[in-house]
């Protein structure tokens, strides 16, 4: 008898709550990034090769980005697809333009600027057209890693190229 009062006084467990993966649960609006490893990366009208040693991950935007990481310096480099304005940074001052293409970014309509930031890293810009597409590339180098980041950043930057789905 005294068992059964105790038993009938003894909150019972909670009932488990069924927990569904997130992307089930993700708005059609969010955003999902991809991952993005050493290759070709094809973007909407864009293509480029990642090299190794750089991650990354993709996005649909708008503006489609890719967004990667070089493992040896942490230097960063975004490429924007699809830009409403291709304008460069209003704090980078613009050190070269070309009408035709440069010998890294082979980009029409060309324009490149540098800067360096309050944290003292180094950023390169190059905005421009591959084809019909707008697109703005952005490295961006930390403090003492400019010239190791800048070489591992040559390794892509003439890889951009147009590709199909414009």
């Amino acid at each position: 008898m005294i068992l059964a009062m105790l038993l009938l006084g003894c909150p019972k467990p909670p009932q488990p709550t069924e927990v569904s993966p997130g992307w089930i649960e993700a708005r059609e609006d969010e955003e999902v990034p991809v991952p993005v490893g050493t290759g070709e990366w094809l973007g909407n009208g864009v293509s480029l090769w990642v090299a190794p040693g750089w991650r990354g991950e993709h996005t649909q935007g708008p503006p489609e980005r890719l967004s990667l990481r070089d493992g040896e310096t942490d230097t960063t480099l975004v490429v924007e697809l699809g830009v409403e304005d291709i304008a460069l940074p209003r704090h980078c001052t613009a050190v070269f333009e070309d009408a035709g293409r440069y010998r890294s970014v082979a980009l029409d309509e060309l324009r490149t600027a540098s800067c360096v930031e309050e944290d003292g890293a180094l950023l390169q810009v190059w905005v421009g057209r591959a084809e019909f597409v707008a697109v703005r590339v952005v490295a961006r180098y930390p403090q003492g890693q400019a010239i190791r980041g800048k070489q591992r950043v040559e390794a892509i930057l003439p890889t951009i190229s147009p590709a199909g789905g414009a």
